[in-house]
This record gives C-alpha cells, structure tokens and sequence, in this order.
C-alpha cells in the first residue's frame, strides 16, 4: 500500500501471553479508516476587530500619556474612546517608538516615589500608628509594592505606596 491512498488503515496490534508457553503471539483486535486530507472549518466573517492602539510619537520611559500620543486604528467610536481614557495619565514603562503597538502592559500608574528618595514610612497595627524615615529601594505609584529602608534600623521592608514620597507598612 503507498502513501497515495486516501485512507490509512491502522491496525492494533495486541500482545497476549499464552499461559502454557513462553512466547508470545500478536493478533489484530481492530482497523480503523483514517482520511488523510480533512477541509478546514468556515471561519465566521462577522467578528469584531479589535482597535489597533500605536504610538503617534517617540514616548520614552517616564512618559505621562496624553491623548495626542495614541492614535487608534479601527474599532467602534465607543471603544475607541474607552481605550484612550483608559491609557490617558499612564506612565510608559519603557520606551516605545512613533508607530509601534501600544499596549495596557507598557502602562502603569504615575511615579510618585522615585528610588533612594527620602521618605515617610508608617507603620499601622490597630489604633498604634508610628511614622519614621526611610529610602526607596525601588520607584513607585499609588498602590504599587515597593521596597524601602528604615533609615534609623536600616531594616528592609516591604511597604504600600499610598501619596507622594509616603507608603505605609503593616
């Protein structure tokens, strides 16, 4: 049998012991037809595109997006929208060139510590509340986790980043 053939058959070969001699035997339990060429699937022509979001210009890392930097391709009015309210007032992460994909992973929240900037650590365990000084280890915006260093102790902490130049541990 060649190749040509539209149809593979597979045979299944079984090995059984016989209990009385010590060799075994082979027997074909099943065949199978197997077309070789399968049609691919329809594929639907009513879905939705979803909008290419680029960068109008050269936006390096440390960049507060504004509207003028995104240029939207495609997508409905209401989703195109929705995008650029969504990426105004982020910071770019890393630096992406005029015409690149942009993307809510080359996003995040502004910077409000910077790192080895002086800072106000406070530590909250119920109704005690005790404020120190400390550096940043690492740069921040509210709500990220950053590491910062208890001046005084010189313990390193992990703390939350909740304003400007502050973060509060527990």
């Amino acid at each position: 049998m060649t190749m040509e053939h539209s149809n593979l058959i597979i045979a299944v070969l079984f090995m059984t012991a016989f209990a009385s001699s010590p060799s075994f035997g082979q027997q074909v339990i099943a065949s199978v037809d197997l077309p070789l060429k399968q049609e691919a699937p329809e594929l639907e022509t009513d879905t939705a595109i979803a909008p290419l979001v680029t960068a109008a210009r050269h936006l390096r890392a440390g960049t507060i997006v504004q509207d003028a930097d995104i240029l939207v391709d495609g997508g409905a009015p209401d989703a195109v929208a929705s995008l650029k309210k969504t990426m105004a007032g982020k910071e770019i992460k890393h630096t992406v060139y005029a015409g690149k994909p942009l993307t809510l992973s080359d996003l995040g929240s502004p910077t409000v510590i910077k790192r080895n900037a002086v800072i106000t650590i406070e530590f909250i365990r119920g109704p005690l509340v005790i404020t120190t000084d400390g550096r940043a280890l690492d740069p921040g915006g509210v709500g990220d986790t950053v590491r910062v260093m208890n001046l005084n102790s010189r313990i390193i902490l992990t703390a939350m980043v909740v304003g400007a130049n502050k973060v509060v541990t527990q």
